[in-house]
């Protein structure tokens, strides 16, 4: 009698879809970017009140 193969659930899983994921990370990097200048402007705002 064989062993159950212990990687059978993952073998029977699709592969990952590379081109959604990527699509995903691109998304991703474009919402950091936007954060960062949010954030960016933020400081530089608080910067010159300072200033004044």
């Amino acid at each position: 009698m064989s062993k159950p193969d212990p990687l059978a659930q993952f073998r029977s899983r699709p592969a990952v879809d590379v081109e959604r994921l990527m699509e995903s990370h691109t998304k991703l990097q474009l919402a950091v970017a936007q954060l960062q200048t949010v954030v960016f402007e933020m400081r530089q705002r608080e910067i010159e009140r300072m200033r004044k």
